[in-house]
């Protein structure tokens, strides 16, 4: 996007969604995550996934 639309383009963060917070496996993905991008990409709060 940033190079064929718009090169002043930055980016704010990201935030996790679909995230099922019943499940061990992704509540550890996303441990992972935020260990690994700390709070500078990542928003603080996750979009879960619902019915």
């Amino acid at each position: 996007m940033k190079q064929k639309y718009n090169s002043g383009l930055e980016i704010l963060g990201l935030i996790p969604n679909w995230l099922q917070t019943t499940s061990p496996h992704q509540r550890e993905n996303l441990k992972s995550l935020v260990q690994r991008f700390g709070t500078k990409y990542l928003f603080d709060g996750v979009i879960p996934q619902r019915s």
